[in-house]
């Protein structure tokens, strides 16, 4: 098969040389000849180097510069126009058959992928994932559907040996061509929800039967709450990361915190997104009756309770106090503080801003250097920990909770 393979490719080949040198010798003769072209008359005296130049320039410009053949001897004439014609179409021949070639060879290796994995997102939770991966299976293919060409971790994902491929992953088309009925995984991890499970639900019509491979990241808690009992939350697997985050600080430090320190009895939440909104939803869940007051900051802290009481999934207990502002601002964390004057306060700041968090943590634990101050981030840098050190307060490095967090099954 291999010795076949290398008979058509010499073929084809030994065809386009004969062409390409026919139509040149074709040119070079038309000039030699005596051949008179509109633009440049007296090349029919200039050097032979010269012949040759314009003779190549056929294949580029298609003898725009020089005008059309006008005069000397029939044959010359003859051989000019062919070639006139001969070479620009050689030339937008070879073009087009390259990229042909190069298009068939992508869709031919995505039409063979059997056991990958299909990605959706490029962003930090797919990163996580893929590294994740490697770790465990440095050699499984990777394909993943990024909607945006120009985004910044296009080429670390392509550094970690995945293919991406950049398209809209609630297309149909998109969706045939990674193979997603074929892969051993597929994970929809990009930032919008809808798309996500746009996407879930067209795979579950393409393939009915492979919804326990697909795994689907929902960030708005409420409304993977709202989902509970739809098609894509029976039969695929959904997850939301802030909830995998919330509920290791509750379990491992809020709990413990309050257990051991009876007169520590008020939660202050800097940041009351998703993330602030998931922890007090898991401490109520628990019924955690030793917090008796829960202080909220947030720019939109009225709303996003508001919001949040058509999720809470247990009895609200003790005093809810909700501010409206920056956590960064010290009249708010005045504001806060007079609330908890008859407390001892932990402070839980999960904003979306990593160095407020962080910012904020450092100005607490310097007025309240026996509280339990805990700053959240995606990732935590070496300066984060070593100031969180340095200054008594907890990071809480979401990205590694979720990387230890990824189910051996997601990897297999």
């Amino acid at each position: 098969m291999r010795v076949l393979w290398i008979a058509v490719f010499r073929r084809v080949v030994s065809w386009r040389a004969a062409l390409l040198a026919l139509v040149f010798v074709a040119g070079f003769a038309g000039f030699a000849m005596g051949g008179v072209v509109a633009q440049r008359p007296t090349i029919a005296d200039d050097p032979v180097t010269a012949k040759l130049y314009y003779t190549l320039g056929l294949f580029v410009l298609a003898g725009i510069d020089l005008g059309m053949p006008c005069g000397g001897p029939a044959i010359a004439r003859a051989l000019l126009w062919f070639a006139f014609f001969a070479a620009p179409a050689v030339t937008a021949g070879a073009l087009t058959e390259g990229v042909l070639r190069v298009l068939r060879a992508d869709v031919w290796a995505l039409r063979n992928l059997r056991a990958h994995v299909v990605l959706a997102g490029c962003g930090k939770l797919s990163m996580l994932y893929l590294t994740r991966l490697r770790e465990k299976r440095p050699h499984v293919r990777v394909v993943i559907v990024e909607k945006r060409a120009d985004h910044e971790n296009i080429a670390l994902a392509r550094t970690r040996g995945a293919r991406v491929v950049v398209g809209d992953i609630t297309e149909d088309t998109i969706l045939e061509s990674v193979g997603v009925e074929r892969a051993a995984r597929v994970l929809l991890l990009t930032g919008d929800d809808f798309a996500n499970l746009d996407a879930a639900t067209k795979i579950l019509a393409m393939a009915p039967s492979a919804g326990s491979k697909v795994v689907v990241h929902v960030g708005d808690l409420r409304f993977a709450k709202a989902l509970e009992s739809s098609r894509v939350a029976t039969e695929c697997v959904l997850f939301n990361s802030h909830q995998v985050a919330a509920s290791h600080l509750v379990e491992s430090v809020l709990v413990p915190h309050f257990a051991k320190t009876p007169g520590c009895d008020a939660l202050v939440l800097g940041g009351f997104g998703r993330f602030g909104q998931t922890v007090l939803d898991e401490l109520q869940r628990r019924k955690e009756h030793c917090v008796r007051m829960v202080v909220i900051i947030d720019a939109h802290a009225t709303r996003a309770f508001a919001e949040f009481g058509q999720l809470c999934s247990g009895e609200a207990k003790g005093e809810r106090v909700v501010i409206d502002g920056d956590i960064t601002d010290p009249r708010v964390l005045e504001r806060a503080q007079s609330a908890c004057a008859t407390h001892e306060p932990a402070f839980v700041l999960g904003s979306n801003d990593d160095g407020a968090n962080v910012r904020t943590a450092v100005s607490l634990a310097r007025a309240w250097p026996e509280a339990l101050v805990v700053a959240r981030g995606f990732g935590t840098s070496t300066f984060a920990r070593e100031i969180a050190r340095d200054r008594r307060f907890t990071i809480l490095g979401v990205g590694e909770l979720l990387a230890d967090s990824i189910p051996d099954r997601w990897l297999a």
